[in-house]
């Protein structure tokens, strides 16, 4: 009995002294395998992060270029009104100019009918009347320059100060026509006048 015991001890140690070293190699090449998957896993990580931060470096820089293009075209929206609204200013001041000639002319021509004896006290009334009306031309126009240039200057949106333009350009065009229409009248209530002196009519003796 204690021979198969004994022989039972010595087999089972030798067994364990077999498989404790082969369960250790296990146990370690177990463990360099999780260490390896453990360092490729990080790597990968690592990978993501640089390319997700080299794509938020992209994201921002992009959004600078589009955020400094969109500046640069709004500045360039602006110049080309402000472009615009100076050309239609001048052209509109030459018509105002050439109104206020036409009066000056329409004035002389009233004064000498009126030294040659005719009566243009109508004619001269309507022509107090059109320059009120040219008068009022040029203060539309003045007023829009001032208010145009005050819009530019508080930096409002472009699309207000271009829907301000057309507003101020159709008043300032009605008024033209409205002073040039008066001018007009009194020019075509002269017709017929001469500025040649009523010959005087002596008495019959």
């Amino acid at each position: 009995m204690n021979k198969y015991l004994v022989s039972a001890l010595t087999s089972v140690a030798v067994l364990g002294s077999s498989v404790a070293p082969a369960l250790a190699v296990d146990v370690g090449a177990r463990g360099l395998i999780q260490i390896r998957q453990e360092k490729r896993q990080e790597q990968r990580d690592q990978k993501q992060e640089t390319r997700l931060d080299v794509r938020a470096s992209a994201s921002a820089k992009n959004q600078e270029v589009r955020a400094s293009l969109e500046v640069k075209r709004e500045q360039e929206r602006r110049d080309r009104l402000a472009k615009f609204w100076s050309k239609s200013s001048a052209r509109l001041q030459k018509i105002i100019d050439r109104e206020v000639k036409l009066s000056t002319r329409i004035a002389e021509r009233l004064a000498k009918l009126k030294a040659a004896g005719k009566d243009v006290a109508r004619q001269e009334a309507l022509l107090v009347s059109a320059n009120a009306s040219v008068a009022v031309a040029q203060k539309s126009l003045t007023d829009a320059n001032l208010t145009l240039k005050t819009m530019m200057t508080d930096k409002k949106p472009i699309a207000e100060i271009t829907a301000k333009a057309r507003e101020l350009h159709k008043v300032i065009t009605g008024n033209i026509r409205v002073s040039y229409k008066a001018l007009v009248d009194v020019i075509v209530s002269t017709r017929g006048m001469s500025a040649t002196p009523t010959p005087s009519v002596s008495p019959t003796p």
